[in-house]
């Protein structure tokens, strides 16, 4: 268990930021916990941290093997959950949140059947397009699409988000269709702005590698549902989820372009507050939508023969 305790010990000295408080948080000594981060370091051959006197911080390698190291803990509290007998009948509230567009198309058609399969559940979710607090606002669980920055939430990958531009095709009609990404500098583009986002840059990726193109346009909003709906209404172009207009890409209302310049894919997540043992609800839900959205996400397989199959 050395390894894994070396793992458990970066990960809440990640989320509490000191190894003092990660120390206090895991009832061991700080002698203890350096030793089991140094010996984690010692196996991977690289520093996880950088350390000053007075600062905490983690290195590159360490950014990009926190996001691994809690899902493999989260696997981890699975098993042994499963094995300490803990997969009794889900009861009590289920608070949750989703963006509003997700949670209606995707999240809300499974609370049915999940409800009739668990009658003493109770489900409260939350839908908006900002990310919400889910330790301070006392949420079970959360559904987050993009890079994950908050480091003390455990996460549940829970399908890969493609990304296509698209319009009408009567927009298209009237102003052209572009060609490469830089040809978008001609085009009205239409963005969804939420905090930390680049209301003027796309990203690429192509032969050539990732690349940003800059954008402009007439409309931006906070809320995807009213985004789609001046996409619809013909007002530009704009770079949406796959799983956001898979219907309208199906029947034709809008159409995709630039498909040999994709966006670099992200992915879904489902991120809970950190617990030694999942609870059986919180498991449940999320063992739903994964079982619901399949290992290729059904939107994207109803997809395939208009943007051609893609990896996940």
């Amino acid at each position: 268990m050395d390894y894994v305790d070396g793992i458990r010990a970066f990960v809440q000295t990640a989320r509490a930021g000191t190894m003092s408080a990660a120390a206090r948080e895991l009832d061991v000594s700080v002698a203890l916990l350096s030793k089991r981060i140094a010996r984690l370091e010692n196996h991977l051959g690289t520093g996880l941290f950088h350390r000053t006197t007075r600062r905490l911080t983690l290195s590159d390698p360490g950014r990009e093997y926190l996001e691994r190291s809690r899902r493999i803990l989260a696997e981890i509290e699975d098993a042994e959950s499963a094995l300490a007998g803990m997969q009794s009948e889900p009861r009590g509230e289920l608070r949750l949140s989703a963006s509003v567009s997700f949670g209606r198309k995707h999240v809300v058609p499974l609370v049915a059947e999940f409800l009739a399969r668990f009658p003493k559940l109770r489900i409260n979710l939350e839908l908006a397009d900002n990310y919400a607090d889910v330790v301070g606002s006392g949420l079970d669980l959360a559904i987050r699409i993009g890079t994950l920055t908050d480091s003390s939430l455990m996460a549940r990958r829970l399908a890969p988000n493609h990304r296509v531009i698209c319009a009408t095709p009567d927009y298209l009609a009237r102003y052209g269709t572009p060609q490469t990404p830089e040809e978008l500098r001609a085009h009205n583009c239409l963005v969804l702005r939420y905090p930390g986002s680049s209301l003027n840059e796309w990203p690429f990726q192509g032969n050539d590698g990732l690349r940003s193109v800059r954008i402009d346009g007439n409309f931006d909003t906070n809320n995807g549902e009213g985004l789609v709906e001046a996409l619809l209404a013909g007002v530009g172009l704009s770079m949406q989820s796959t799983w956001n207009v898979s219907d309208e890409l199906r029947s034709g209302t809008l159409q995709a372009v630039l498909q040999d310049f994709t966006a670099p894919d992200v992915s879904i997540h489902a991120v809970y507050p950190p617990t030694r043992n999942v609870s059986p609800k919180v498991r449940a839900f999320i063992d739903a939508l994964i079982e619901r959205i399949g290992p290729e996400p059904y939107w994207d397989r109803e997809l395939a023969h208009i943007l051609g199959q893609r990896g996940g």
